[in-house]
């Protein structure tokens, strides 16, 4: 499928027609009034609450764990329009764009075009492939516009969301059918953000019931050649539209489904010959939340996931069928106990095609069974002040048999004003099939490079101790802080098979290295003013990775030259008034001295809004501006820029 320009901009021109005929029909009214969090006084801004840590919803301030919560006012004036964008705003998260549609992205280090240490997930739903290990981005997306919030928890997430949430998670949460009714328009184009749209409708189904339905489309263009000049071809489309559905009988019972399809393509070079890399797919999911008694809740998820990809060389597909049961109640007056299982089934296929060399994956359809029990026990040691969380999850998988995977946090809140913290988990990343299926060959200048798969590879483990704090200094001033020392043992690596043929040098997968890292993350938010916000970030990390003297794997010590030692961050939001907003966010990242070096940047966003009368909002938003383009991760010799860009966006609600 190919979304030209030309059609997305006559979906935005149908689309704004619609508008205008239905604003019509509306009393003139005064400028919409600004979002709840907008004007919440500052000691409303540490209510918000988490639920990535434990999976019930908990008090960010006193929870004992590092994040951040992005809100949707977050999102919404920073002027991003994906959600590799969007991370960006958290600290400790490491977003390196490498081409038009392709983000490599991490928390706390590992970082590469496929991460495998980070676990992000939609409403519940996992967004991990189990084939190639990591998170596809460009094939990952949510309307922002229906975003709740998004919770970044950095460090492991194991004993609640189970493997492979070992550097981070991050779980995204979209706001009720309730929250979204009426109808929102969006429509915009710019450089390099050519056109996009966003139509979405909420209408209440029942005296209880609420309905969501929501189409988006966009086309963005070509990234800018690196050194060398060569022509990059990689401007990327997509379309997706879904639903929320939602029943409240009552507050002690909550049904929700969602589900959407999607249709994506993307320019690319193959051999130095164009072609389209392409990609559908979509999710049904169902969740039942009931409260058995004032201390008693269940919940009951279900879901179906599917991805179809078609890269040129190779095409494959990935079915995932999950469900899980989770019961919280209150064994004693200072106890929260969860217990539950998870089951989980994927049916991965795949059918190779290459333009030189070869890629085969035997067998051509996999069947990988995955399954869990956990349990997790909140205890108030002294009332308000002192809180103790153990976990312990076992989950089996078709690689590496039971995996446990235990945890323990211990909060202490003296004031309302301070947390201090503390926690020691156990986090594991499981094998893809990319290591225990996957061969391939490459001949380079008469030598032969094959590797081939090994059903003996086995996981990878992370031993995490945090520590850190959370200070409300003032009524102005809030700020938070944490420490972190990872040790990582059975670390992946490529080892050389002796015996080859001559010119043949065969690679196969072991588990023949380890290392520590180390780092923290500050945020502060001081509300300089009543109309006046300034948000201050920085992360600082230090990975050091040590091969078994038979290792002759020399690619994994240097993974830390994909990391930036440092990230600072300031963003500034300005409200001028009641109908005008000016925000600006500057950033600086350290530079990737990898085998392909990618130097320091310093970039610099700037958005203005005005909303306007019958729920009308106008922006601007110019980003990169500092610079016309700038590396920000080098994939392969073919290096690509992120250009400078603008774009102008019209909102309108009814």
């Amino acid at each position: 499928m190919t979304l030209q320009p030309r059609v997305l901009l006559g979906l935005a021109v149908l689309a704004a027609g619609g508008a205008v005929r239905a604003a019509d029909k509306v009393d003139q009214v005064e400028p919409s009034e600004p979002s709840v969090l907008r004007d919440a006084t500052f000691e409303e801004l540490g209510g918000l609450t988490i639920s990535a840590v434990s999976k019930a919803a908990e008090d960010f301030f006193r929870s004992a764990a590092a994040g951040a919560v992005i809100t949707a006012e977050d999102i919404r004036r920073s002027g991003a329009l994906t959600l590799p964008e969007v991370l960006r705003l958290a600290p400790g998260v490491e977003v390196g764009q490498y081409n038009s549609r392709s983000y490599a992205l991490t928390v706390r280090g590992f970082n590469g075009t496929s991460a495998t240490k980070l676990l992000p997930l939609i409403d519940g739903r996992s967004l991990y492939s189990a084939r190639f290990g990591g998170t596809i981005w460009d094939v990952r997306d949510v309307p922002l516009e229906d975003v709740e919030q998004i919770e970044v928890v950095g460090g492991p997430g194991g004993t609640t969301w189970g493997t492979n949430a070992v550097n981070g998670v991050v779980n995204i949460i979209t706001k009720s059918a309730r929250q979204t009714q009426g109808t929102q328009v969006a429509v915009g184009g710019g450089v390099y953000e050519q056109a996009f749209a966003y139509v979405r409708e909420g209408v209440q189904t029942g005296p209880d019931a609420w309905l969501r339905v929501y189409a988006k489309a966009f086309s963005r263009g070509e990234t800018e050649p690196g050194l060398g000049g060569t022509e990059v071809n990689d401007a990327w489309r997509q379309y997706r539209s879904g639903f929320r559905f939602d029943h409240e009988p009552s507050t002690a019972a909550h049904t929700v489904v969602t589900g959407d399809v999607f249709f994506s393509d993307a320019d690319q070079l193959i051999g130095g010959r164009a072609d389209v890399a392409k990609a559908s797919g979509g999710h049904l999911l169902a969740r039942r939340e009931r409260e058995l008694d004032p201390d008693s809740r269940l919940s009951l998820q279900v879901y179906y996931d599917r991805v179809d990809r078609d890269s040129a060389s190779n095409v494959s597909s990935a079915d995932v069928l999950d469900a899980e049961a989770r019961h919280e109640f209150a064994p004693g007056e200072r106890q929260h106990l969860s217990w539950g299982g998870n089951v989980r089934v994927s049916r991965l296929e795949d059918k190779v095609r290459t333009a030189s060399g070869f890629i085969r994956v035997m067998p051509d359809v996999r069947y990988l069974k995955q399954g869990a029990l956990f349990v997790q026990d909140t205890i108030s040691l002294a009332p308000d002040t002192w809180t103790a969380t153990l976990g312990l999850r076992a989950e089996y998988n078709d690689f590496t048999g039971v995996e446990a995977l235990p945890s323990a946090r211990l909060a202490w809140t003296p004031s309302d004003r301070l947390t201090v913290w503390g926690a020691y988990s156990r986090a594991v990343r499981i094998p893809s099939r990319f290591e225990n299926d996957q061969s391939s060959e490459l001949a380079i200048f008469g030598q032969t490079f094959r590797t081939i798969p090994s059903r003996e590879v086995d996981s990878e483990t992370l031993d995490a101790f945090e520590a850190g704090a959370r200070r409300r200094v003032s009524t102005w001033l809030t700020a938070g802080a944490s420490v972190y020392f990872n040790h990582y043992h059975d670390l992946i690596t490529g080892e050389t098979v002796a015996g080859g043929a001559p010119g043949l040098f065969v690679t196969e997968f072991g588990n023949l290295a380890e290392g520590n890292s180390w780092g923290g993350e500050f945020s502060a938010t001081a509300e300089a003013t009543e109309w006046w916000r300034l948000i201050f970030t920085w992360s600082a990390i230090r990975i050091d990775i040590d091969s078994d003297p038979r290792s002759t794997d020399g690619s994994l010590p240097p993974i830390a030259d994909k990391s930036p030692a440092h990230q600072l961050g300031l963003r500034s939001l300005w409200n001028l008034g009641r109908t005008w907003e000016a925000d600006a966010w500057l950033r600086w990242v350290d530079e990737l001295p990898d085998t392909r070096p990618v130097p320091a940047y310093t970039s610099l966003d700037l958005r203005l809004g005005k909303q306007l009368g019958r729920g009308w909002e106008v922006s601007l938003v110019a980003r990169n501006l500092l610079e016309p383009s700038r590396p920000e991760f080098i994939f392969s010799s073919l290096r690509s820029e992120v250009p400078r860009s603008v774009y102008l966006r019209v909102d309108w609600r009814r």
